[in-house]
């Protein structure tokens, strides 16, 4: 009884929710889901922690315990074993994580690394940006929501210069990339790739300057109509929209 109450909240949460602007599209044989976010009816979120201080964990969390009417969700950046952001966690305004300068193993110190930031402008709108660590420390923006992870994708329209073209090592990925007009592109591959060839989708089938890694193997997203992938993991931060 408990499964089948559960699963049918779900079900009702998602049939309200509109559906995201999202589409698949195939690279190198590999299909990638992208998701945007529609200026005119959606507003960016980011998610960690619930009204009593409680990480989300997965996506059914947050479907089940945000007030936000979500359209769309997916992991952003990398976490400790509690959930909490390895790097710099920004939240409404409200810093929640301070940036990390460290060195260190793992992709998330593979330099360069990076800042995938929000603004809210006066009029309410919404701009999109990623730079470097370094230089969002040197330009120091005060954004609505950032997240911080790593490795940059692509810096300046070239690839991370550490990639390996035909490198063996594969992962369902995820990421996110921002236009030259401060378009916002939510990646998700559907099949393992690996980072050369994942950096090169945003690069130039996107045509994004910059895009930044969010994760790989554990990689989430809930976008209806399509299947809701790898939603049972644990994650910590998560990044979306809701309905306005």
């Amino acid at each position: 009884m408990k499964v089948n109450s559960l699963f049918t909240a779900l079900f009702l949460l998602i049939s309200c929710n509109a559906l995201a602007d999202c589409f698949e599209k195939e690279y190198k044989e590999i299909q990638m889901t992208v998701c945007t976010i529609n200026a005119s009816r959606e507003v960016p979120i980011m998610l960690f922690k619930d009204s009593e201080g409680k990480p989300y964990k997965n996506v059914f969390g947050a479907l089940k315990n945000s007030k936000e009417n979500i359209s769309f969700l997916m992991n952003a950046g990398m976490y400790h074993s509690d959930l909490s952001p390895v790097g710099l966690y920004i939240e409404k305004g409200v810093l929640l994580q301070k940036i990390s300068k460290n060195e260190g193993p793992g992709n998330f110190h593979l330099m360069p690394n990076g800042v995938f930031y929000i603004h809210r402008n006066e009029d309410e709108s919404y701009s999109y940006h990623i730079k470097t660590t370094i230089d969002y420390i040197k330009e120091n923006p005060s954004p609505y929501f950032a997240t911080q992870s790593g490795p940059m994708l692509v810096i300046n329209d070239t690839i991370h210069p550490k990639f390996i073209k035909g490198s063996d090592s594969r992962f369902v990925r995820n990421g996110v990339g921002v236009s030259a007009t401060s378009e916002v592109y939510f990646v998700k591959s559907k099949a393992p790739i690996n980072f050369y060839d994942f950096a090169t989708f945003f690069k130039d089938e996107l045509k994004t300057p910059n895009a930044l890694y969010f994760d790989g193997k554990i990689s989430t997203l809930y976008a209806p109509p399509f299947k809701t992938e790898s939603t049972w993991f644990s994650v910590g931060p998560m990044v979306g929209a809701a309905i306005k």
